[in-house]
């Protein structure tokens, strides 16, 4: 937790070649970068940085190819990024971020210090996400115009979300700190 915390940028996206068994960094000092997912048509990837809670793309072909901009903005800190069958991305958000989070983002030397005070992991944790627990998912389409937020703004059943899947006229919810996987109808 305390490395999401810090926004530490040591994180990086990279390609491992099957072959030849190497491996490229394509893009460095990320926050926190987690959950990778391909376009429909394979002309670009998404990824998850979750400090900033942002969307990232990564052209793979074209103009643009090796080159990086923002997807999306999100609520929250981002977990997962899916692409569905229509090539719209699927973002699992653990929860939403709160203006403590905000503040601590713009001064990095009041972040450092407070992470360094005896406050436990769980405090720091409740402050970042403003106390309670509550589960976001939101949807995209290929060119980062929102579609569709769904959420448990109490945390009555989706406390977090960690993963989403859409499946059959389905969404599956995973998450880290729940003890089952969640089903909701899209129909």
């Amino acid at each position: 937790m305390q490395l999401v915390f810090s926004s530490e940028n040591s994180g990086r996206l990279l390609k491992y070649n099957l072959y030849t068994k190497e491996t490229a960094v394509l893009v460095r000092n990320l926050q926190f970068p987690n959950g990778v997912s391909l376009s429909k048509d394979g002309s670009f990837l998404v990824f998850c940085e979750g400090c900033p809670g942002r969307l990232l793309k990564y052209w793979l072909k074209g103009e643009q190819a090796g080159s990086t901009e923002v997807f999306a903005i999100l609520p929250g800190f981002p977990d997962n990024v899916r692409t569905n069958k229509e090539g719209e991305f699927w973002v699992a958000i653990h929860c939403r971020r709160f203006t403590y989070a905000y503040i601590m983002g713009l001064y990095p030397k009041l972040r450092k210090f407070i992470l360094k005070l005896p406050i436990s992991a769980k405090i720091q944790y409740l402050l970042q996400i403003g106390g309670k627990l509550h589960g976001i998912v939101v949807k995209y389409s290929p060119d980062g115009k929102l579609l569709q937020v769904l959420e448990d703004s109490e945390g009555k059943v989706v406390k977090a979300v960690s993963e989403v899947e859409e499946r059959d006229g389905k969404l599956w919810l995973g998450s880290v700190l729940m003890p089952f996987v969640a089903v909701y109808n899209l129909a």
